[in-house]
């Protein structure tokens, strides 16, 4: 079962993104922050195979950063989806550099679905 861990600080979000992936079938927790989901993560049995993480959060951190950190500690072989409603012209020079796909909010369920099903064939694949 695919693990996917979702890093958002809107409420509505990590609640619409959960019941979304859980009915897909998707092994899903949710996180507000980078320290949230840090220390979370430490806790459970498993890495996680995919993260999908907003790009403005709380404090300082990006979720370029957050997903740099969780990669750094899980490996890089985790997929990573950025979701952001930014579209300013410094935000999307960041965006470009990331290690990670990037979905504009609102996000469509079948993007957000191809991505996660791109995600699947490649651990298959490992």
């Amino acid at each position: 079962n695919i693990f996917v861990v979702v890093i958002d600080d809107n409420d509505s979000i990590r609640a619409g993104l959960k019941a979304l992936l859980t009915l897909w079938g998707y092994k899903v927790v949710v996180y507000q922050d980078s320290v949230d989901a840090i220390q979370g993560l430490a806790s459970q049995s498993v890495i996680p195979n995919v993260l999908i993480c907003d790009y403005r959060l709380p404090g300082e951190k990006t979720g370029i950063e957050v997903i740099n950190s969780i990669k750094s500690i899980y490996g890089n072989e985790i997929s990573a989806l950025l979701i952001t409603g930014d579209t300013e012209k410094q935000h999307l020079q960041n965006l470009d550099s990331a290690d990670a796909e990037v979905l504009f909010k609102p996000i469509a369920p079948i993007k957000l679905r191809t991505f996660l099903r791109t995600s699947a064939l490649k651990f298959k694949a490992n």
